[in-house]
């Protein structure tokens, strides 16, 4: 199994911490940012070539669908691609969303907080999906 080698590990981690970092922190009407261009397009053509089909999501909402790893199931081939992809990339991601909403929960809720991401899931959308609302 092959996947994106264009950039090392330690640029991607650098690459997603400064575009989460540069990302402006909303708080309503929760706590939200977009960060633009955060991956490379070459391992966003890797996620799609492993995104899973349809059948593997469950309903969350109206036109809107996840897949929760652990409870959910792909065939093993797209499982041991998330794996890596968690391992290599999606624990960069996590920190480094949780250090962007860092100073927004400790102004909120005091310092040292504890904050935990618990849960991985994969989500997509019908065309007609229009949020989860405010």
């Amino acid at each position: 199994m092959t996947f994106d080698n264009s950039i090392s590990i330690t640029e991607k981690a650098s690459l997603v911490k400064d575009r989460i970092n540069a990302a402006q922190l909303h708080t309503k009407p929760v706590p939200y940012f977009i960060a633009e261009d955060v991956l490379p397009k070459t391992v966003i053509d890797d996620m799609l070539a492993h995104w899973p089909a349809r059948a593997s999501f469950r309903p969350e909402i109206p036109a809107n669908y996840v897949l929760y790893f652990g409870c959910d199931s792909i065939d093993q081939e797209l499982q041991d691609y998330w794996v890596w992809f968690w391992h290599e990339i999606g624990r960069e991601i996590c920190a480094a969303t949780v250090a962007r909403f860092k100073p927004w929960i400790e102004a909120r809720y005091g310092a040292n907080q504890p904050i935990d991401a618990a849960v991985i899931s994969l989500m997509e959308s019908d065309p007609e999906y229009s949020g989860h609302g405010a």
